[in-house]
């Protein structure tokens, strides 16, 4: 589990602290999302919604994540 020291949520002000990454190999663009460290916004092109995705706990093993959700539109 790869964590980064307190970071500032964008969404609320608050800051968070222990932020897990997703896996470098997921890091990128993806079709309609773009995943940054802990982070995944997807856009539906079809409803024009933004939906963001934070990584809040990852299980290596298992290769899941929780996630905190946040859409914007």
């Amino acid at each position: 589990m790869k964590k980064s020291n307190i970071c500032k949520n964008a969404y609320n002000n608050q800051y968070i602290s222990n932020i897990i990454r997703f896996p470098k190999w997921a890091q990128g663009v993806w079709e309609e999302s773009l995943i940054v460290n802990g982070t995944m916004t997807f856009t539906d092109l079809n409803g024009y919604n933004s939906y963001t995705f934070i990584t809040v706990e990852s299980n290596e093993e298992t290769g899941r994540h929780i996630v905190y959700s946040k859409d914007q539109w």
